[in-house]
């Protein structure tokens, strides 16, 4: 019963209060307000057939494209950071080869017009990337750039795009 006198002090009345409304703020629900600034609708084609007149009257006739190409270039970024700037490119694209495919450094390769190779900015939490062969993918890739470059090539699965940087 010797521990009782601290409880006739102020401070440890304060202190206790203090305690309890830190544990009322912390595990309280919050309201959060989001706010849709801008809705962008993007159209995505998943088949393409042709549809061919033939000639003499023989009605049309479906004829199957071209193979279309792995990934196209959607959107570029470019933002200066520290001594160099960050490049971030969406590009929208499909798996040719019937699986999921993952983007990744070994997969997809950067290089400057000069052909210097483009190293990709370290982003250490960063999910795992993928094209679907089901469905157009749009994933979104970030490089850093040391010198300054007009546009940077992207390889995948031995198909290279061009992105031209504003």
């Amino acid at each position: 019963m010797s521990f009782l006198f601290l409880f006739k002090r102020f401070e440890i009345w304060l202190l206790l209060a203090v305690v309890v409304g830190l544990f009322f703020v912390a595990f309280s629900p919050e309201e959060v307000e989001t706010e849709v600034t801008e809705r962008t609708e993007i159209l995505v084609l998943l088949e393409k057939k042709l549809e061919v007149e033939l000639p003499g009257n023989k009605g049309p006739e479906t004829v199957e494209p071209e193979e279309e190409p792995a990934f196209a270039v959607k959107e570029i970024k470019v933002r200066p950071d520290g001594g160099g700037k960050v490049v971030e490119v969406t590009l929208s694209g499909r798996a040719h080869n019937g699986e999921e495919t993952p983007v990744n450094d070994d997969t997809l390769k950067a290089m400057t017009a000069a052909g210097e190779p483009v190293s990709p900015f370290f982003e250490p939490f960063r999910e795992t990337l993928t094209f679907y062969p089901d469905e157009a993918s749009l994933i979104t890739t970030r490089w850093w750039l040391e010198k300054p470059t007009d546009a940077i090539w992207l390889e995948f699965q031995g198909q290279r795009v061009e992105a031209v940087l504003p």
